[in-house]
C-alpha cells in the first residue's frame, strides 16, 4: 500500500524530532488519516537500515483487543508482519520477534516475567490514555527508551495534560485541511440554540430535576434525517444505548448493541457481523470511541451529552473516513455549541488540561445524599451514613428542532470556562487578544485581564 504523501511528511517530523534530541514526541494526526501507518512506516525505516537485529526492541501499547488485529494488519501492509509478535491473553507470544503488538491490561500484569523484552522505541496508541497508572508503570519500566505517541486528540478527558510523558507534538494537517481528499466532508444536523437555551426548563419539569441529559428524540431524528446510512449511535449510558437499539430493531432496521460486559467472543463475532454488512446500525455507550475501524460508517449520532473536547472529537471522528459521500453527524443534545464544529481547527499544546480547578473537580466526584443530606463519594453504591441506593438517572427525550449547522456561534463564555481560557493563556497577550475576539470583547479587554489575573502567571 502506497503512503499517502502527508503520512511521509509526519513520519519524516517524527524522526527529525527524535534526530534533535527529543526523546518522547507525540504524533497529531485526524481520526482515520492513518497514525498506525506513520508508526509502522517508522519502524519499517529503522528495520531496513539497521535489520532486525538493532540491539533491542519496538513495543506497540494498545489498549483494546481490536487494535491488536488493526495494527497486524498495517504492519501486513508494509511488510513486516513476518517481524511482529503479540503480547495479549490467550494468544502464543513470539519473544524473538522484534516487534511486539501488547495489550496493556495484559503487559502491565507480566512486567516482572518479561526480562526477554528490552524495547528501545515504545510506540503509544490512542496517547491521550498515556497519563493513566497502567501506561505510565509500563513506560517508566523502560526509561530510557524512546517513546513516540499517537493521537487525534493531545489532551486527557480527565483534564490531565500530556507534558510530563511527551516532549514535543507532531502536528500534522488538519481535518478541514485534509477534506475532502482524504477524509470525508461532514454535515452536522443538530438542535438548535433555542433548544439549548430551554434544555433547563425540560429537566427541570422531569422528576423534579433529576433527570438525566436532555436529548432531542434519538430515533425518529436519524429515521427522519439518515435511515439510508450505516450509523453509530453513542447512548447516554448502556441502558440507553439498548433502549435506542430495541427502538431501530421494530422500525425494521437490522441494529446491534454492544458494550463493555458484552463476552469476548461475542463481541467479536458481532463486530464481523459489521464489518460484513449484516448490521445497518450499532449501538454503545462509549464503547467505539477508539479504535473502531468500521470504514463503511456515514453517520455518527450523539444521543448523549459530553463536557470532554477529546471525547466529542473522538466520537465524530467515527465516520468520517474517506468515502464517496459526505459523513452525516447527528447531534441531539447540542454538543457542539460548546465544542465546536466537527471539523474545526483546534489548536493543541502540551499544556492542555493542565490547569483545572481542584475544588469544583472534588465537588464533581461527590454525591450528596437525598435521604440524609451526607455528602459522600460517587464510586460508592450508596450512602455510607443512612444507605440509601441514589436514583438512577435516565435520558430525558423530547420533540426537538433539528437543522443543519454551518457555523459556530459564540460561545456563551461561563465564568468557569473563562477563567481557565485565561490561565491557560501564561500571559500571552496575542492570546488573550484571541480570546476578546472568539468571546466577542471590546478593544481593552485583553490588556484589563493581563493586569487582573497577572498573579496567575507569577
Amino acid at each position: 500500500m502506497k503512503p499517502w504523501p502527508f503520512q511521509v511528511a509526519v513520519k519524516e517530523a517524527t524522526k527529525a524530532a527524535l534526530h534533535s534530541g527529543k526523546k518522547a514526541p507525540c504524533i497529531v494526526l485526524p481520526t482515520g488519516s492513518g497514525k498506525t501507518m506513520v508508526a509502522s512506516m517508522i519502524i519499517h525505516d529503522i528495520i531496513k537500515q539497521l535489520g532486525t537485529d538493532t540491539g533491542g526492541r519496538f513495543l506497540f501499547l494498545v489498549h483494546r483487543d481490536e487494535l491488536v488485529n488493526q495494527t497486524i494488519a498495517t504492519l501486513k501492509e508494509i511488510d513486516c508482519e513476518e517481524h511482529a509478535g503479540i503480547i495479549q491473553s490467550g494468544k502464543a507470544g513470539s519473544p524473538w520477534a522484534p516487534i511486539q503488538v501488547a495489550m496493556v491490561q495484559t503487559l502491565v500484569s507480566r512486567l516482572d516475567k518479561l526480562d526477554w523484552l528490552r524495547p528501545r522505541v515504545i510506540f503509544v496508541d490512542e496517547a491521550h490514555h498515556a497519563t493513566a497508572s497502567s501506561w505510565r508503570k509500563i513506560i517508566e519500566r523502560w526509561p530510557n527508551a524512546f517513546v513516540i505517541g499517537m493521537t487525534a486528540t493531545p489532551a486527557r478527558t480527565d483534564d490531565k495534560g500530556l507534558g510530563f510523558i511527551f516532549d514535543e507534538l507532531v502536528i500534522g494537517p488538519t481535518i478541514s485541511e485534509l477534506t475532502p481528499e482524504y477524509l470525508a466532508p461532514v454535515r452536522l444536523l443538530a438542535v438548535d440554540i433555542d433548544f439549548i437555551s430551554n434544555a433547563a426548563t425540560y429537566k427541570q419539569q422531569s422528576e423534579a430535576g433529576r433527570a438525566g441529559p436532555v436529548l432531542a428524540k434519538v430515533v425518529d431524528t436519524w429515521w427522519e434525517h439518515a435511515r439510508d446510512r450505516k450509523t453509530i449511535f453513542f447512548g447516554a449510558d448502556v441502558a440507553h444505548s439498548k433502549t435506542i437499539n430495541q427502538q431501530l430493531i421494530e422500525k425494521g432496521v437490522k441494529s446491534v448493541h454492544i458494550d463493555g460486559d458484552t463476552p469476548k467472543e461475542e463481541r467479536r463475532q458481532k463486530l464481523a457481523a459489521v464489518k460484513r454488512g449484516d448490521y445497518q446500525a450499532v449501538c454503545n455507550c462509549r464503547l467505539f470511541t477508539e479504535g473502531t475501524d468500521w470504514k463503511e460508517a456515514e453517520c455518527v449520532v450523539l444521543a448523549c451529552k459530553t463536557g470532554s473536547l477529546t471525547m466529542y472529537k473522538q466520537m465524530i471522528g467515527r465516520a468520517m473516513r474517506r468515502k464517496a459521500r459526505e459523513a452525516v453527524v447527528i447531534d441531539c443534545g447540542g454538543n457542539w455549541f460548546f465544542l465546536g464544529l466537527p471539523d474545526e481547527d483546534i489548536e493543541w499544546s502540551l499544556e492542555r488540561g493542565v490547569i483545572k480547578d481542584e475544588v469544583k473537580r472534588a465537588a464533581s466526584l461527590a454525591r450528596q445524599c437525598q435521604a440524609c443530606g451526607y455528602v459522600y463519594p460517587k464510586k460508592e453504591d450508596c450512602c455510607p451514613l443512612c444507605a440509601h441506593v441514589p436514583e438512577k438517572v435516565v435520558p430525558v427525550e423530547v420533540d426537538a428542532p433539528v437543522k443543519e449547522i454551518t457555523e459556530r456561534r459564540k460561545p456563551k463564555a461561563t465564568k468557569k470556562r473563562l477563567s481557565a481560557d485565561i490561565v491557560a493563556t501564561g500571559g500571552d497577550f496575542g492570546k488573550l487578544l484571541q480570546l476578546q475576539k472568539k468571546y466577542g470583547y471590546g478593544y481593552g479587554w485583553a490588556k484589563r485581564m493581563k493586569s487582573i489575573y497577572r498573579h496567575a502567571w507569577g
